[in-house]
């Protein structure tokens, strides 16, 4: 029974440790706004995930070809996430101490999870077999491996968060601007490599 919680907790902390869209967008929330935007966006898992689950278990009983679709969310993925990090480098030109942002992080975490690819090859490949075996032998087994896992994924980034915070006083410095430009540009790349990926799918390139 606690095996289930462990490898959920591990999956977890490895899922959230691992550099990508969601952890860059924790770290510009969390820098252009405050801990509390970045808090925001470690929460989106808790509000995407279910529809993702519900979709994968669906798309894994009625469609055997689940390629095109996941290429689809990719391609517009891919967009969405040059989007924000050209909105990333033009914020970074901007002086915080004149223009007050209004933060959008709930929105901008939303989809960038739903379009991400990750949680969905991760559900189609890890979460949901181990979600039905869980339920083979109880409902509890299962509720244990989403508790480990969500625990340590939402409990990270909110770490990541709160520690980046700390560095708020480097907004009034270039540094700021440097690191702002950065995450736009790292933003920007996953977005390449998102494109790269949808286009994959569809044996494009």
């Amino acid at each position: 029974m606690l095996s289930y919680f462990l490898t959920g907790f591990t999956l977890g902390i490895s899922a959230a440790l691992a550099p990508g869209p969601l952890q860059t967008l924790v770290i510009s929330e969390t820098m252009q706004h405050n801990s509390r935007a970045g808090l925001k966006v470690a929460l989106a898992p808790l509000l995407t995930d279910a529809p993702i689950v519900m979709f994968t278990v669906f798309i894994l009983s009625r469609i055997s070809d689940f390629t095109h679709i996941l290429g689809l969310i990719t391609i517009s993925g891919a967009i969405f996430l040059g989007y924000w990090g050209i909105q990333n480098m033009k914020a970074a030109n901007v002086p915080t101490e004149k223009v007050k942002l209004t933060p959008h992080s709930i929105r901008k975490a939303f989809f960038t999870n739903l379009l991400s690819p990750h949680p969905y090859l991760f559900w189609f490949s890890i979460g949901a077999p181990m979600l039905v075996k869980g339920f083979q032998q109880g409902l509890f087994y299962a509720v244990l491996f989403l508790l480990g896992f969500y625990l340590t994924l939402v409990g990270t980034f909110s770490a990541i968060a709160i520690f980046i915070n700390f560095f708020q006083g480097l907004k009034k410095g270039r540094v700021y601007l440097y690191l702002m430009r950065f995450l736009g540009l790292a933003l920007f790349y996953f977005a390449i490599r998102l494109l790269l990926l949808g286009l994959a799918y569809f044996k494009i390139f």
